[in-house]
């Protein structure tokens, strides 16, 4: 019975028939790539801090600081009494703490560092500014501030 239906039946005579297929196929994953791209680019930006670092001193002490943890570590240096140094960094995602390291000008030999965990900032920042102080109690206050 098998070799009595013509092949006709199962295959087009005029090509192409597979091919519609093939461009319907190929134009799902074409639209479905377009509209997935730019969800992957936005969570590959997402949580990047693109804002500026500042460090205040609020004591009455010159310091020189310095900052590591950070993907691109704000240079800081010296900090006069009441004085204020701002970085604005290349976009970068912010690790769960950062380690600051100072010392007191007068007295180089008594270096102190600390770590500075930056879990108390917003989940999403802005382009605000992260600062990080230096209380006349010695210890350093982060805060941030959205522009």
């Amino acid at each position: 019975m098998a070799l009595a239906v013509p092949l006709s039946r199962f295959t087009p005579r005029v090509g192409g028939g597979s091919a519609f297929y093939v461009r319907r196929l190929a134009m799902r994953i074409l639209i479905t790539i377009s509209c997935l791209l730019p969800c992957l680019v936005g969570i590959g930006c997402a949580h990047r801090f693109t804002g500026e670092f500042a460090f205040k001193n609020s004591s009455t002490r010159q310091l020189d600081v310095e900052v590591t943890g950070l993907p691109d570590n704000p240079p800081v240096g010296a900090l006069v009494p009441g004085g204020c140094k701002t970085a604005l960094m290349n976009p970068q995602r912010l690790p769960a703490a950062v380690t600051v390291s100072w010392s007191e000008v007068p007295d180089y030999s008594r270096g102190t560092h600390t770590n500075i965990s930056l879990s108390g900032l917003p989940r999403t920042l802005g382009d605000g500014r992260i600062y990080f102080e230096f209380t006349p109690a010695h210890i350093w206050q982060l805060s941030y501030v959205d522009k």
